[in-house]
Parts: C-alpha cells; structure tokens; sequence
C-alpha cells in the first residue's frame, strides 16, 4: 500500500472507512470517529482533485453583453 501516490492512498483510507461504516460488526460507539474521518479523507481528496469551489468569488468568467438593454422598442 506504501508505494502508491498520497491520492492513492488517501482513496484507500476512504474506500476502507467506507467498508467500517457499512460493516454492521462496527461498533455503535466507533461510528461517529469513524464518520468525522471518512469526512476528513473525503475532504482532502477534494481538495487534492481541485474541487469546485461554489463559493469562489474571485472568479471572473462572467460575459457581460455591452449592448444588453441597449434597444429601444
């Protein structure tokens, strides 16, 4: 397992807290670690992936149209 990249690896942690949460053998008491972690992983792997930052306000790809309203009926 130790000589894939960090997203491997961090997809490995995801994909086995993903099996410990689904696993009806896991303790009731493990399932809130458990769930807190698998957020974080799945939080870092988004980050990694470059995400799509819905919040981004420094972004400027918004086309104005100069001659919009422009016309007079």
């Amino acid at each position: 397992m130790m000589d894939g990249s960090l997203e491997d690896e961090l997809r490995y942690v995801r994909d086995q807290l993903k099996n410990y949460l689904d696993d009806p053998e896991t303790p009731a008491t493990a399932i809130s670690n458990i769930a807190v972690r698998y957020v974080q992983v799945c939080e870092k792997l988004h980050d990694m992936a470059g995400g799509d930052d819905l919040l981004d306000l420094e972004d400027d790809s918004t086309e104005v149209n100069e001659d919009a309203g422009a016309s007079i009926v």
